[in-house]
């Protein structure tokens, strides 16, 4: 289970991919996600703080995309996720 998480979605062109940055009790993690095909396009890497990883995924989310089109990722507004364990109890 995750402690902390920030999440974007975001669409470029024709590709939506989901973003993370997350830390648990012993490693902080970053991972892209493409919503379309349903897949993690790049693992979940360990990472030293939350915002490192949003700086990894970002490059990784961008990494994925210049091959296939030479798009780039507009500015990205993280949110917070809700803890699912306590989504759960309530």
């Amino acid at each position: 289970m995750s402690d902390k998480r920030v999440s974007v979605d975001v669409k470029v062109g024709d590709k939506p991919l989901r973003l993370f940055s997350e830390q648990n009790g012993l490693v902080v993690l970053a991972s892209v996600y493409d919503v379309t095909v349903r897949r993690v396009v790049a693992p979940s890497e360990p990472v030293k703080h939350i915002s490192h990883g949003k700086q990894r995924a970002m490059a990784y989310a961008e990494a994925y995309l210049k091959p296939t089109s030479n798009l780039v990722l507009p500015l990205l507004k993280w949110i917070k996720c809700l803890n699912k364990s306590r989504k759960s109890e309530r």
